[in-house]
């Protein structure tokens, strides 16, 4: 069940609620958008990618030392950018091969 509705006309909030049947209980998730005119599902789709790049430059961050580059050279800053993802693509896919 799919619900929205404007808020100030600024802002549309979207909340589509599932009911677990096995647990008695209401879970959904909420979106708030600018774009009255976006659909729950599509706004949905486009969190979900942005999810995604959240959760890699996170790791990338805190695992493969994205952005500790001290240096004042922009090349030197695209080599170390490149070489985390480089290195993150890497692991992810032995990551996957063994999960096959």
């Amino acid at each position: 069940m799919a619900y929205a509705s404007n808020v100030g006309g600024k802002c549309r909030v979207c909340c589509d609620a599932l009911h677990d049947k096995s647990a008695k209980s209401v879970w959904g998730d909420i979106m708030l958008s600018t774009d009255q005119s976006m659909a729950f599902v599509h706004a949905f789709e486009l969190y979900h990618i942005r999810w995604n790049i959240e959760v890699v430059n996170k790791e990338t961050k805190g695992y493969l030392g994205l952005g500790s580059y001290m240096g004042r050279d922009f090349d030197g800053q695209i080599a170390d950018a490149t070489l985390c993802y480089i290195t993150y693509i890497v692991y992810y896919e032995h990551i996957s091969c063994l999960n096959f």
